[in-house]
């Protein structure tokens, strides 16, 4: 497949919380205040099989955490000169942007990949700052 497969609204309008998209999650919030489970609530992206756009993704997270995956399988396969190095990740793992140094001596071009239907939690950086002890 080309092109994006990204099945979630853009970054900055609506959508589903991790909250409502994770079951177990709901669960371990349920006995929290209602104003902590307001504060622990984050948008939910959908992706569905295929290539995966998620630059503006990580662009909305900004210095948040990054993109947590609540369920489904995405591959990871950055490109480095001419070098492929690949990165198989599901649910619990923290998706960051490739990290940019600065040094263009081995350029590197991210290239993301679901592989089965997938559901990522955006931990952006107002998520990181209501959730803090």
């Amino acid at each position: 497949m080309t092109g994006t497969s990204t099945s979630a609204t853009p970054p900055g309008e609506g959508a589903n919380t991790a909250r409502d998209a994770d079951h177990d999650l709901a669960d371990a919030v349920e006995g929290a205040t209602p104003p902590a489970r307001r504060l622990a609530t984050a948008r939910v992206l959908g992706l569905r099989p295929g290539d995966c756009d998620l630059a503006p993704w990580f662009q909305a997270v900004g210095h948040g955490p990054g993109l947590l995956i609540l369920g489904g399988l995405v591959l990871a396969q950055p490109r480095i000169a001419d070098r492929v190095v690949a990165g198989l990740h599901g649910p619990g793992d923290l998706l960051q942007p490739p990290a940019g140094d600065g040094d263009d001596t081995f350029p590197s071009t991210p290239f993301w990949q679901a592989l089965r239907p997938s559901r990522l939690a955006v931990l952006d950086a107002e998520f990181a700052e209501r959730t803090l002890p």
